[in-house]
């Protein structure tokens, strides 16, 4: 009903069809990553194998899937026009439950939000062959060779939604990710209304550090200028003179022309080993001013750019009013908070690294409010943050439950005004993301590669968080089509390690498909009766693939 098959079967990969086309292989991949195979070869060799369960390939529309080998070999053929094509697809295909969402969040005063973060997925740290896998920080602060990659989970009404990432390097931190990250939210929910002139004060500050060293290098140059001056003529005249010594009568009166000379000539090689030891640094300081210049110029044309580039989607129409991001202290950098709060957003973080707490430490009084059982808080309202444009809700939260009370903050530039008991659990809120992050390695096989292709690698973590969306749209498709309450509470972990792999019987009748449960199973007596849908194609299996028995009479997972 959403177009997935058939828009999938169009993606043109550069195989031979046999039995299978490509593309149904294609297919095949993606049920096998929402039924959470953890490896490829259980396609065909697992306890019940994919290749067995005509009915599950009917109702994708196929006559029985392929060996897990053929699905290799597909995946290593996968380059960049066919991967890009297949992220279009899936584009298509979420845009009208995103765009439902976001209209949902039109209508209610509710601000939406978005949970960042970031995961490591680690390889062997001796392996060679996956390509562009670099060392960095995976998993629990832990050195390791692998991926890095980012999430955003919009939080929804009443459900949430991954939206999928570019898969990173290893070596890439979380500052770096964010901008990323969030242009990819935009490209599927639209841009709120900007705010150029919040960059204002960040453009004048970036250029008050052009004049300064633009100011810095001229002098550094007149100083190398005079020196190189000074240095001109020094060794002919030393020579001029130690010629003239050898040629003057010597004489060992102190204030005798031998003796004048000879100071003279000791003062000079003094002056000019003074020169040449000074010359190299002043190249040095000039070397290193003209990069920190070009450096900064850079960042102010940047940022000049970055609000032409605002003030210009600001004259477009924009979509919705109130954002709020959520992420954690590693992407929280200055120029980071500033971009967030520049491009229309709301956000609320942990303090960045850089952040000192002592300055909020020295100012809170009595004896703060209880936030938990282990920590307590300090709220400081509307306080500025250097490097940030916007007044900022400070949250100190002093953990004690250890020998050394240990700080941090919260920053907070939300809408509404929260006190510290509310913004606290706010913030926690995030854990959906990490949540999320959890589901797509546990679930859905994220954890670990099932191939070495760079792109099916990438088609691997594409399938894997839209597979996260899909579980949620079929369990609210299903729920609204067969009316049955128990498979509206149930997770999607148990949709898919359980519900998927439990023996039920399928009916297929002119406008209906009757599922039925075994009566061994852990949902013994409960049916799912799908009316009014559209029928799969009868069983068109090849011959040589048939497999005996009556398959419409059989039990079948």
């Amino acid at each position: 009903e959403i177009g997935l098959i058939s828009k999938l079967q169009k993606v043109s990969i550069p195989m031979k069809a046999v039995y299978h086309s490509p593309q149904e292989k294609l297919i095949e991949f993606f049920v096998s990553i929402t039924l959470g195979m953890a490896h490829l070869k259980d396609i065909s060799l697992s306890g019940y194998p994919l290749v067995r369960d005509t009915e599950l390939a009917r109702a994708w529309w196929e006559a029985q899937f392929a060996d897990y080998s053929g699905v290799s070999r597909v995946l290593s053929r996968i380059g960049a026009t066919e991967y890009t094509h297949i992220k279009h697809v899936l584009f298509e295909v979420s845009t009208p439950f995103f765009e439902e969402e976001r209209q949902l969040f039109c209508q209610s005063p509710t601000p939406m939000i978005w949970d960042c973060d970031v995961t490591g997925v680690e390889v062997s740290e001796y392996s060679r062959t996956y390509p562009h896998s670099q060392f960095g920080y995976m998993n629990h602060a832990t050195l390791g060779q692998g991926y890095q990659l980012p999430y955003l989970v919009l939080t929804g009404l009443d459900s949430k939604m991954v939206l999928s990432a570019e898969l990173l390097a290893g070596n890439r931190n979380s500052v770096s990710c964010l901008k990323d990250t969030i242009h990819l939210g935009e490209q599927y929910l639209g841009i709120p209304r900007r705010r150029p002139e919040l960059l204002t004060a960040t453009i004048h500050d970036v250029k008050e550090q052009v004049d300064k060293l633009t100011r810095l290098l001229s002098t550094a140059h007149a100083k190398l200028h005079d020196e190189t001056l000074s240095q001109q003529g020094l060794p002919d005249k030393i020579a001029r003179w130690k010629q003239e010594l050898k040629d003057h009568p010597c004489s060992h009166k102190p204030f005798s022309n031998y003796q004048k000379l000879k100071r003279q000539i000791a003062s000079k090689e003094h002056a000019l080993t003074r020169i040449q030891q000074r010359k190299p640094r002043l190249e040095h300081l000039v070397t290193r001013y003209q990069e920190r210049l070009q450096k900064v110029s850079t960042t102010l044309l940047a940022w000049q750019t970055y609000q032409a580039q605002l003030e210009h989607e600001n004259t477009t129409h924009h979509r919705f009013n109130v954002v709020i991001v959520r992420h954690d202290g590693g992407f929280a950098s200055q120029d980071n908070l500033t971009r967030e709060a520049a491009s229309g957003y709301y956000f609320i973080s942990k303090g960045y690294n850089s952040l000192s707490t002592a300055p909020f430490v020295e100012r809170k009084k009595g004896k703060g409010i209880p936030l938990n059982s282990v920590s307590t808080g300090w709220l400081f309202s509307n306080e500025t943050i250097q490097g940030v444009p916007v007044p900022v809700d400070v949250l100190l939260i002093e953990q004690t439950a250890t020998a050394t009370p240990k700080s941090s903050v919260i920053l907070a530039y939300l809408p509404f005004h929260l006190d510290a008991k509310a913004l606290f659990p706010f913030y926690n809120a995030r854990n959906t993301v990490e949540a999320s992050i959890n589901e797509g390695k546990s679930v859905f096989g994220l954890h670990q590669f099932k191939v070495r292709s760079e792109y099916g690698i990438r088609l691997q973590q594409l399938f894997a968080q839209f597979a996260q969306n899909f579980i949620r749209w079929f369990q609210r498709w299903a729920v609204q089509k067969t009316q049955a309450d128990f498979f509206n509470h149930i997770g999607v972990k148990e949709i898919v390690k359980t519900a998927a792999n439990t023996m039920a019987h399928i009916r297929y009748e002119p406008h209906d498909i009757t599922v039925t449960f075994h009566e061994f199973s852990c949902y013994a007596g409960k049916q799912l009766i799908f009316e009014n849908v559209t029928q799969p194609p009868q069983n068109a299996t090849p011959e040589h693939h048939q497999i005996a028995g009556d398959t419409s009479k059989r039990w079948q997972y």
